[in-house]
């Protein structure tokens, strides 16, 4: 009888146990998102369907609605593990992929301003612009020998996009932008005399600014086939993230002249391919067309569309013991970063790695690139960052790309972290745009 006892509380006390999830303790001071986090995620073991579901779109509502707040509850939501049931497992992946959707989709779309402004110096106004949108701007002038006038603005922007809201900032204080400071940021400079202001010059499609730069008109009297007209499309986006390249098909662009008559495009190319290399704000397009009759005065209508690959969100990956380290793969937002071995030849440590998208958009197809970009060194035990002195590339395929990274580590890496930033859930993004009325040399 007292071992039925015995077996019975034992029993009790195993299913006690298995209905326990695991999350991390947080301390007194943390904040009190972490604590409703925590509750919640406790919530989705309960034996009750509904209660389970009620903590899973809690979950959701905690996560908020910008990609600032949705990066923090990523931060914040614990990742499974194995001490969480099954189920619980599983409804924290499906929570943490729906969020990282969410953050990509917040992260491609336009930022935008709110600010009443009663004579407010510049600097002023573009840290508030820093604040609202997560977008850097440089005030370059120093560079340029030119006195940085901290000029009032009088304006009232309600939830205005980025892009209008900068160039009318931009006309108001007689600043332009240099395009090639090689920063991830706007680097603001004085006007040149004559330039025309930016508003009305430009159209804006989500984070993109599109506007015409140049029109030149060819016309060969030997070799008639070699007319031509040339339209540069100068393509800009904030600088709070940075395409890995911008296509344009050829023939997705139509171009109507006077008395509707279609203007053509003309090249051996059917689609123009731009890779953005790092610092880089803008790019240009020359789109290429047979040279209209002289009865065109202007193109009355220029509508495309871009398809930009860009990085839906960043994600930091960290690997721990590397003196001990086995083949280890990490997952964020659709991109998977294994660490295959640590090697050390003579004084260098080689850290052998691949990067690989679960989706394929063609980022490693023709442009790989942005891969090469990537932040990645190593901590000490004293957090101390160690830079790699060198790369080598292993192996390459349409979804993954393969890399070895060389480290002068004399003292070792027994106690030190590798860490890896890339861009994650990689997104094509078209970017639909119309110009209008564009005068014709």
């Amino acid at each position: 009888m007292e071992l039925c006892v015995w077996y019975h509380s034992v029993w009790l006390l195993l299913i006690a146990l298995s209905s326990l999830v695991v999350v991390p303790e947080v301390a007194a001071g943390e904040p009190e998102l972490q604590r409703s986090i925590n509750k919640l995620v406790r919530q989705l073991n309960d034996d009750r369907v509904k209660l389970r579901d009620d903590a899973a779109d809690a979950l959701l509502e905690l996560a908020g609605s910008t990609a600032q707040e949705y990066e923090k509850f990523l931060e914040l939501l614990p990742r499974p593990n194995d001490q969480m049931p099954p189920a619980v497992q599983d409804q924290l992946t499906t929570i943490r992929k729906r969020v990282e959707e969410l953050a990509a989709s917040a992260n491609t779309a336009a930022t935008s301003i709110t600010l009443l402004a009663v004579k407010k110096p510049v600097s002023e106004v573009i840290a508030t612009i820093e604040e609202q949108t997560g977008n850097r701007l440089v005030d370059y002038r120093n560079q340029f020998g030119q006195a940085p006038v901290d000029l009032p603005l009088s304006f009232d922007f309600q939830e205005k996009p980025f892009w209008p809201a900068v160039d009318q900032i931009l006309d108001l204080a007689g600043l332009d932008i240099y395009n090639f400071a090689g920063e991830d940021a706007l680097a603001l400079v004085a006007r040149n005399e004559g330039r025309r202001p930016r508003t009305g010059q430009a159209v804006y499609s989500g984070p993109f600014r599109i506007e015409v730069t140049r029109i030149q008109a060819q016309r060969n009297p030997r070799q008639p086939v070699q007319d031509g007209l040339k339209i540069g499309l100068e393509v800009a986006w904030e600088p709070r993230f940075r395409p890995i390249v911008l296509t344009q098909s050829l023939a997705e662009i139509i171009a109507v002249g006077d008395k509707n008559q279609p203007i053509l495009s003309t090249s051996e190319i059917p689609v123009l391919s731009v890779e953005v290399p790092a610092g880089n704000q803008t790019t240009e397009f020359v789109l290429p067309f047979k040279l209209p009759p002289r009865t065109n005065q202007q193109i009355v209508t220029l509508r495309g569309t871009l398809q930009a690959l860009v990085p839906g969100r960043r994600a930091s990956f960290r690997f721990d013991n590397l003196a001990t380290a086995a083949k280890e793969t990490q997952s964020q937002g659709g991109v998977r970063v294994t660490l295959d071995a640590v090697r050390k030849q003579n004084e260098i440590w080689e850290v052998h790695m691949r990067l690989g998208l679960e989706e394929n958009h063609q980022a490693f197809e023709s442009h790989r690139g942005w891969a090469y970009q990537n932040v990645t060194y190593l901590l000490d035990e004293k957090g101390e960052p160690i830079e790699f002195a060198g790369l080598e590339t292993t192996s390459q395929s349409p979804s993954e790309i393969g890399i070895i990274y060389l480290f002068d580590v004399p003292d070792g890496i027994e106690n030190a972290t590798w860490v890896y930033e890339t861009p994650a859930a990689i997104v094509l993004l078209p970017v639909e745009y119309q110009l209008k009325n564009i005068k014709l040399p």
